[in-house]
């Protein structure tokens, strides 16, 4: 037998004798049914013989041990323990999500003049469009109110009598460029920082994209949230179709690659353009505007 590992009656070792006899005589005693003559002491005692017979398992034993089909209390306490902290760790925690909270505030004195005419429209003596634009030579202006950065600012339709700002703050705030300087009304209804804002065509709507994954479409007078969108995914920018009489076309460019295009009059996604290999950060309407 020399150069084989095989074990054979001539090279067993002892304590592998020993193993084999208790487990044959283990499956004797189970096959007999004289469990009853075993003395207790021995079985507890784990210096005897018996001891190992009952709780050693072995490769040897021809009959399958049974398995734990059943968790403990202790186990499933655990396990419940585990799979919570698992789903909040991969943002199963959305539940719990700060409530987003949709209010104004108005900083004006009045919201109508005498005249009863509303604080968005433009002054009397402004230009309905401006034609040119320049370099500016110096500092005309500094609008302080955001408690961290802007990252987005768009001018009032035409007249260009009021600037709107989104911040990262969670705030859109929009500001009188003519007269005062001062911020008319501050806008609260995301929960995160504002990404994009963007006007209608006539300045008395607006759009905002917040980190929070949602859309919000805004009434400039009143402060009020007119419609909420939503794909769960982040907007990067926000935009609607320069036709007038295609305002109701919201696109949206998204974290996941995507376009999507909703028709505002119904909340419903009409189309969505997925061919980009990154997110989509801003969008720009050609062809007379029939074509992104």
């Amino acid at each position: 037998m020399k150069g084989c590992d095989a074990i054979s009656v001539y090279n067993i070792p002892q304590h592998e004798q020993k193993k084999r006899k208790l487990e044959k005589k283990k499956e004797k005693m189970e096959e007999e049914g004289d469990e009853q003559d075993v003395d207790m002491t021995e079985v507890d005692n784990p210096s005897t013989d018996m001891w190992l017979m009952k709780n050693r398992k072995s490769p040897w034993v021809g009959k399958k041990e049974g398995l734990q089909v059943e968790l403990s209390e202790e186990q499933k306490k655990y396990a419940e323990e585990y799979a919570k902290k698992k789903g909040e760790e991969r943002g199963g925690d959305k539940d719990k999500a700060e409530p987003m909270v949709e209010k104004s505030t108005f900083h004006g004195k009045e919201e109508k003049d005498y005249q009863g005419r509303f604080w968005i429209a433009p002054p009397k003596d402004a230009k309905a469009a401006n034609d040119h634009c320049f370099i500016p030579k110096r500092l005309v202006h500094t609008w302080s109110g955001h408690t961290k950065g802007v990252s987005a600012i768009r001018f009032f339709p035409k007249h260009g009598h009021l600037i709107l700002s989104a911040g990262m703050d969670t705030k859109v705030k929009i500001w009188d460029v003519y007269n005062s300087g001062k911020c008319m009304r501050t806008y609260m209804g995301h929960t995160k920082a504002v990404r994009d804002i963007w006007f209608s065509n006539d300045g008395s709507k607006f759009l905002t994209a917040g980190y929070d994954k949602h859309i919000k479409y805004w009434d400039t007078e009143t402060g009020k949230v007119i419609q909420t969108f939503s794909t769960g995914k982040i907007p990067y920018v926000v935009r609607l179709n320069p036709d007038e009489d295609k305002q109701n076309v919201l696109l949206a460019g998204m974290s996941d690659k995507k376009i999507v295009q909703w028709d505002i009059n119904s909340g419903q996604i009409t189309q969505e353009y997925d061919q980009h290999l990154g997110a989509v950060n801003t969008i720009t309407f050609v062809d007379n505007n029939r074509g992104l």
